[in-house]
């Protein structure tokens, strides 16, 4: 089976290439269209077709943009080379694509459901909202990271008439994790250090919010509470900068490979992380590899993916008091979330995902099939 993959985050992200190579493995042959903007300076890529095709104005006007998306898609002559089915990797920029392969050649597809289409898109561009609604309708299957952004997409952005219909064709898949964290796992931790080692692994930008762990942590210190707080990653705007030079307790590690990852969370207790928007959070999955009890945004993409008390617990990501309590609970029940952490981070193998979208692809063209 042939697969057109619509991946237009596909140069900015580790994630494709692992999933598609798993694809192959699963024996889904991936034909990859990845439309970049004019005079983009990005390396050729044996596995994708990287395809120049709009410049920067076009970024104004979304139905443009789509037009000439579309235009390099049929000079590739996908569809004759036997394409079946088609992933589109995000639910604007490229579910749009396929929405209208979908409409002209009677192509099956599925999309997927991104931070982008639901922070921007639904959020922001009022008249674009009943453009999602229908690429939703008429797909196969649309796909979400968590249960959380599948819930906040449908109670705010799609009509109450529609919401059953959609529901019923949507599904959750996570993203994988490189296979080295699979196959470096440890044995559960009996208890958490003293002193309560946290991390935060990321880049350092608002989003992420290093500063309510960092006034937790401070509350934690006030009660008498020996705790470290270390945080990875690529500081993005000065103010984190100042954060770290001011603050004693925090060690700043620049960003690092995935080596370099696994060896901070060895060498922690719990990740902490209570991102303002989060889609997934693959750290998130990377830490319970590791036996590391994770803190999470509550209502953001890593809530839902295991029952409360499974892995770590969902806080607020403007109650420093909550997440210092969150902290000491986790501390209490250590061993538990440890457990739970390595008996459910195969939920992240990128191997079960591959079958997962496999069979999706397969039930989708035996459904045309039979119409």
């Amino acid at each position: 089976m042939k697969a057109l993959q619509i991946a237009n985050g596909y140069c900015d992200s580790k994630l494709y290439p692992l999933l598609f190579a798993k694809l192959e493995i699963a024996g889904i042959e991936n034909r990859v269209f990845v439309p970049v903007k004019i005079g983009a300076d990005v390396p050729p890529d044996e596995g994708a077709d990287i395809v120049p095709c709009f410049s920067q104005i076009d970024r104004l006007s979304f139905y443009s943009k789509q037009r000439k998306l579309l235009r390099e898609i049929s000079n590739r002559r996908y569809l004759e080379d036997g394409v079946s089915v088609v992933h589109a990797h995000t639910l604007f920029s490229a579910g749009y694509a396929a929405w209208r392969l979908h409409k002209e050649n009677g192509l099956p597809y599925i999309v997927a459901v991104r931070n982008t289409d639901v922070n921007v898109f639904f959020k922001y561009m009022l008249h674009l909202r009943h453009v999602g609604v229908q690429i939703m309708q008429d797909a196969y299957r649309v796909v979400f990271l968590s249960s959380a952004y599948l819930e906040q997409t449908l109670d705010r952005y799609v009509p109450r008439s529609l919401q059953h219909s959609i529901r019923q064709k949507s599904v959750v898949i996570p993203n994988g994790i490189d296979d080295y964290f699979l196959e470096n796992r440890p044995q559960p931790r009996s208890a958490a250090a003293t002193p309560l080692r946290l991390l935060y692994a990321g880049d350092l930008d608002a989003n992420k919010n290093l500063e309510l762990t960092v006034q937790a942590t401070k509350l934690l210190r006030e009660q008498g509470v020996e705790v470290t707080l270390t945080a990875v990653g690529q500081i993005l705007e000065e103010k984190y900068q100042k954060i770290i030079d001011e603050t004693p307790f925090i060690a700043y590690y620049p960003r690092c490979p995935k080596e370099g990852v696994l060896e901070h969370l060895r060498q922690t207790d719990i990740f902490v992380m209570p991102s303002h928007k989060e889609t997934f959070g693959l750290v998130y999955a990377e830490a319970m590899s590791q036996g590391v009890p994770v803190l999470y945004t509550r209502g953001q993409g890593f809530d839902g993916q295991f029952p409360e008390g499974t892995v770590g617990y969902a806080v607020s990501d403007t109650d420093p008091g909550e997440l210092a309590e969150k902290i000491m609970r986790i501390t209490a029940e250590y061993p538990n979330l440890s457990e739970g952490c390595l008996a459910n981070v195969q939920r992240f193998d990128w191997r079960k995902i591959a079958e997962e979208y496999k069979k999706i692809y397969q039930d989708a063209v035996k459904e045309k099939g039979e119409c």
